[in-house]
């Protein structure tokens, strides 16, 4: 989404305080329009959305919503520059450990918050970090509808990574760049939508289980940040057409 910018009526000088705020103001609108929120462009395409359940845009300043969002394995997280910020734990807290030590930044939604069926849309980005073979990733239910995004493909999995129910082997997740997702989860099946990339679907007994939250890790010491997060919950009916759409990605993901 581009802001709808207006010409001027005067040339503001430049060094005055108007000219400044002018420039600051400009530069806002263009930082919030990169970090559009994914269902301003993305629609779901199995779920018909029902009660909205969460609805974050992390504008306030301060600690983690510790009512809403818990950090995993000690990582640090806080609301700043309008966006959720994450980072892995101390170096002391990872020195105190011999397993989840807390390497990536890792959050996820109190388990409360989201049932067995639900669409979440969100944006985040990965600032810096390294490569592992987790690979950053989201999900929907820790370990139950994953999309792990590695350093040679972007994968679908379930029942605790042991699965592989969809890839996209060329679409490469980049460090800076903002990403827009719709994910959703009905019974069985799982689709993830990625705007100007791809659309992942898969089906499995797995992906059905209870949800203990919607998460997100990013890279081996390294930062992300999260934005626009929206969960809805989902009536019984699925979209108009999805038997239609269910059979064209069911056969691209053969």
């Amino acid at each position: 989404m581009k802001p709808h910018i207006h010409s001027p009526r005067r040339r503001l000088a430049k060094n005055t305080p108007l000219f400044t705020a002018s420039c600051l103001g400009f530069l806002a609108i263009c930082l919030s329009a990169d970090r559009v929120n994914a269902e301003e462009a993305l629609r779901p395409l199995m779920i018909q959305t029902d009660q909205i359940l969460l609805s974050s845009e992390f504008d306030e300043a301060g600690p983690l919503d510790k009512s809403t969002w818990t950090a995993r394995q000690k990582t640090q997280w806080e609301t700043r520059d309008g966006v959720l910020h994450g980072e892995p734990s101390t170096k002391e807290y990872q020195e105190s450990r011999k397993d989840h030590r807390g390497f990536e930044p890792r959050v996820s939604t109190k388990k409360e918050l989201v049932p067995a069926d639900f669409a979440v849309a969100f944006s985040f980005r990965l600032n810096s970090g390294d490569q592992s073979k987790l690979g950053a990733f989201f999900e929907l239910g820790h370990h139950i509808a994953r999309v792990s995004m590695q350093a040679e493909t972007t994968v679908m999995l379930t029942d605790h990574e042991s699965v592989t129910l969809d890839e996209a082997p060329d679409f490469h997740v980049e460090t800076g760049k903002w990403y827009h997702v719709l994910a959703e989860v009905k019974g069985s099946e799982f689709v993830v939508q990625f705007q100007d990339g791809p659309t992942l679907y898969g089906k499995n007994d797995t992906v059905a289980e209870a949800k203990d939250g919607f998460g997100l890790c990013g890279l081996k010491l390294g930062t992300m940040d999260v934005d626009g997060v929206t969960i809805w919950s989902a009536k019984a009916e699925s979209q108009p057409g999805w038997e239609a759409a269910r059979a064209n990605l069911a056969k691209a993901a053969q």
